[in-house]
């Protein structure tokens, strides 16, 4: 009984003493490097240690090339053990972003960068990218975004949306009659695929589909209206120039990205 009691006070030294060697100081330098090594620079604030290697912060905000990539609350981390003596970051996050929740893991070594995350219910009013692209609005967002280096996929819905007209190169494109928002991309390097992202609205339903490559779009969105637009003269001849054939228009959707 005694061997197997200093068996079992050797194995929790082993697994949980190496915990007690990081200060919080160090903790947070470790966390800095590993996003360093892939271009992101994080201002971490608030960063506490908590019991079985899981830190807490409370606001985390990450940037590249000084541009805001997103902002953290009350994030909760628990940190694989190993990844703290190989210099490279790998855990479980839990936290608030933008009025929703973010929840999923990650991996930053010196060679490779995983990301899975779900978002739940964000607004869409607070999400630095989407304003940074011109879009305005109001309601919320869920979906996934998996990456994995400088590949990526993500999936999104918004059921509530909001939106105001946005305009691109000249061109207004009408967001604002548009109520529920579904789509996939794709991101490979400086490239975006539009996969499938659908519109639907009162009688009106709309699709978007091109690429977005080094910030520069080349999309194109299908607009389908129904029996309301024919009733409506002012809606009507907003579309007018854009008219393919009866019933169906397309508004190019061209020009640089504000990033």
């Amino acid at each position: 009984m005694k061997i197997f009691l200093i068996l079992i006070c050797a194995l929790v030294l082993i697994v949980f003493g190496p915990w007690f060697v990081f200060s919080p100081n160090t903790l947070q330098a470790i966390i800095e490097d590993s996003l360093s090594a892939h271009r992101i620079d994080a201002e971490l604030h608030g960063l506490k240690k908590g019991l079985l290697y899981t830190t807490y912060i409370d606001t985390a905000v990450l940037r590249r090339n000084s541009h805001e990539l997103i902002s953290l609350h009350n994030i909760s981390l628990r940190i694989h053990p190993a990844s703290l003596f190989l210099s490279s970051l790998r855990g479980v996050i839990d936290g608030e972003v933008y009025g929703g929740t973010i929840s999923g893991s990650m991996k930053f070594t010196k060679d490779t960068q995983q990301m899975n995350f779900s978002l739940n219910k964000v607004s869409i009013s607070e999400i630095v990218f989407l304003k940074r692209i011109g879009l305005a609005g109001k309601g919320t967002l869920s979906g996934t975004v998996a990456i994995t280096d400088a590949a990526g996929h993500v999936e999104f819905a918004a059921r509530d949306a909001r939106f105001e007209p946005a305009t691109y190169s000249g061109r207004r494109v009408p967001l604002n009659m548009f109520r529920a928002i579904t789509g996939a991309l794709d991101i490979q390097g400086d490239t975006i695929h539009i996969l499938s992202v659908s519109f639907e609205g009162e009688e009106v339903f709309a699709r978007l589909k091109g690429k977005i490559q080094n910030a520069v779009m080349d999309l194109a969105m299908e607009i389908m209206p129904g029996r309301s637009f024919a009733e409506n003269p002012f809606l009507l001849a907003e579309l007018e120039q854009y008219k393919v054939s009866p019933g169906y228009f397309v508004i190019p959707v061209k020009g640089n990205l504000p990033l």
